[in-house]
């Protein structure tokens, strides 16, 4: 015999949404993204704002995947929650490129500033060099 309804479990905890990665593991994946060249998935992560400025990205997502093209490596020295109050989080992120073209290095220290969208996921909301 098939149950006519099914019961419904009351979990108050359910009404208020929780993030499934933390802001770090938001910008990890960013890089992650980028390293694998999934540049579509990282550039996913900007907000419109940014992926519309053209000092930014003159020819929008193909300056942007352009740009990460010509990278040869991307390595992580680091990536620290700076702050975190449940809506907005600044992390920071210490990364060497190496270019493609002529093996320089580049060093990078940038603060990831992020806040949570409708879906109550980490969006970058500003990328700033430190």
């Amino acid at each position: 015999s098939v149950p006519s309804s099914i019961p419904q479990v009351n979990n108050p905890s359910s009404s208020v949404q929780q993030s499934s990665i933390s802001p770090t593991e938001t910008i990890s994946n960013y890089y992650r993204n980028l390293k694998s060249s999934n540049y579509e998935a990282a550039w996913s992560l900007l907000p419109e704002r940014m992926q519309n400025d053209l000092s930014l990205h003159p020819k929008g997502y193909q300056s942007f995947s352009e740009w990460y093209s010509s990278i040869g490596s991307i390595d992580i020295n680091n990536i620290s929650l700076k702050s975190d109050d449940g809506q907005n989080a600044i992390v920071s992120a210490s990364t060497n490129y190496i270019m493609k073209s002529n093996r320089r290095l580049i060093k990078v220290n940038l603060s990831y500033f992020l806040t949570k969208d409708a879906n109550n996921e980490w969006k970058i909301s500003k990328i700033k060099r430190n």
